[in-house]
């Protein structure tokens, strides 16, 4: 049996208790109420794993002392609207050129000829299997945006609204 810990809408914290199969077969306000609990939701064969976010120490006890926090939170967890009034950023790849928006298959099909499957971290490795991620990336440094109505339109509209809805303060 595994146990999650999940924050709600409402801030609330949660330990989810999980059997073998994934299956939610409770909930609680504590960890030290479920006998026999373990953090995580998949067990592993490799003896040789650490977290580098506990450094060894007691990860029971540290979820315990978050979960005793002031979860008074105002924001949301996520934030998503329509943007009707976004101006087209111009959307330009190196080796592409524009790339008109909405995409159409054809420049989908540009991108990933100019992208490179995306890798990611299992253990120690990095590595690159598309049954477990079929994604592809670009070098950020090959993709510009061409409208400095654009730029404009992220920082005086987009970041004070996501920061607004999330709750958080703006960066300075």
């Amino acid at each position: 049996m595994a146990a999650t810990t999940s924050f709600l809408g409402s801030g609330n914290p949660n330990v989810n208790v999980v059997n073998r199969s994934g299956e939610t077969v409770g909930h609680r306000h504590s960890l030290s109420a479920i006998p026999g609990a373990t953090l995580g939701t998949e067990e592993s064969d490799d003896e040789d794993q650490s977290s580098e976010v506990s450094e060894g120490h007691d990860l029971r006890n540290d979820l315990e002392e978050a979960l005793q926090g002031d979860f008074d939170f105002k924001g949301s967890f996520y934030y998503g609207a329509l943007a009707p009034t976004a101006p087209n950023p111009c959307l330009n790849i190196e080796g592409l050129g524009s790339i008109g928006l909405p995409l159409g298959e054809r420049d989908a099909r540009a991108i990933i000829d100019v992208s490179a499957r995306a890798p990611f971290g299992m253990g120690s490795q990095t590595v690159v299997d598309s049954k477990v991620r079929d994604t592809w990336e670009i070098e950020p440094s090959k993709i510009k945006f061409d409208n400095p109505a654009w730029t404009r339109f992220i920082q005086d509209y987009v970041i004070p609204t996501v920061w607004q809805a999330l709750g958080v303060a703006a960066a300075t």
